[in-house]
């Protein structure tokens, strides 16, 4: 449950993930699961990963900031 102080807090992340926790869908891995149900956005640096709506290229992270604003 969330509280109503923090509700309006956007939490993003950007990683590497050079250890493949969140990279694919097929068989994903309790951490995949929970950041993409946790997060408004999470960001990967590198170039062949499962993209989601919540998981994305780091080249995404600037217009997805602006629509923000």
């Amino acid at each position: 449950m969330q509280s109503p102080v923090t509700s309006h807090i956007k939490v993003f992340m950007i990683t590497p993930d050079n250890d493949e926790e969140i990279s694919f869908k097929d068989k994903p891995k309790k951490a995949r699961i929970v950041m993409e149900h946790e997060l408004e956005g999470l960001y990967l640096a590198k170039s062949h990963f499962d993209q989601s709506s919540k998981i994305k290229g780091i080249e995404n992270l600037l217009e997805d900031l602006k629509r923000l604003l």
